[in-house]
């Protein structure tokens, strides 16, 4: 500032006009340039669009391919689509069925599974039966032979009558569920 005593009270305010003028003009060279290189990208741009475009046109006229064909073209692969969903579902179906069918079977197992554990419930309650049978007519049988009286034999008939009826009917059983299995 020492400097700008110096000089007269004009041209402190002229010098400073006309920096200020050179950083307009700067600025406005910059942002020519800039424009003009925008430009210039878009002139690029445009011809190699207008050389693309062109290009396409004549490809479409010298192309042997008319709208009808393209239709047809269309069409037909419209119809193949059609055709491979039309199949994916008909597969879909068959393994639907296949799902039915396999679950169907599995009830029918799980039923067989519930019969075959009624069964051997009851097999295992009629081999009780019978080896309760049978020990109680070895216990008869051997308190008998220690103790013959004519009023107990009586009685032991009709006890060991029982249990052989009984030892039968549990051995029958038996017996038939083998025959079935």
């Amino acid at each position: 500032m020492y400097w700008l005593s110096f000089l007269p009270p004009y041209a402190c305010s002229c010098s400073f006009w006309i920096a200020r003028r050179n950083c307009q003009q700067v600025t406005l060279l910059s942002l020519i340039r800039l424009f003009v290189f925008q430009l210039t990208v878009l002139r690029v741009e445009l011809s190699n669009s207008q050389e693309y475009c062109q290009t396409l046109q004549g490809d479409l006229d010298s192309s042997e391919v008319s709208k009808d064909e393209l239709v047809k073209k269309a069409w037909e692969s419209r119809d193949a689509a059609v055709k491979r969903k039309n199949s994916s579902e008909v597969e879909l179906a068959k393994e639907r069925i296949a799902s039915m069918q396999v679950n169907s079977q599995l009830m029918e197992a799980i039923q067989q599974k519930i019969e075959l554990s009624q069964q051997l419930e009851q097999w295992q309650v009629d081999m009780e039966q019978l080896l309760e049978g049978q020990m109680r007519e070895r216990l008869l049988t051997s308190s008998e032979s220690k103790f013959r009286a004519p009023s107990s034999s009586g009685m032991s008939t009709s006890s060991s009558d029982a249990a052989e009826s009984v030892t039968g009917r549990a051995a029958s059983r038996i017996m038939n569920f083998f025959n079935r299995h």
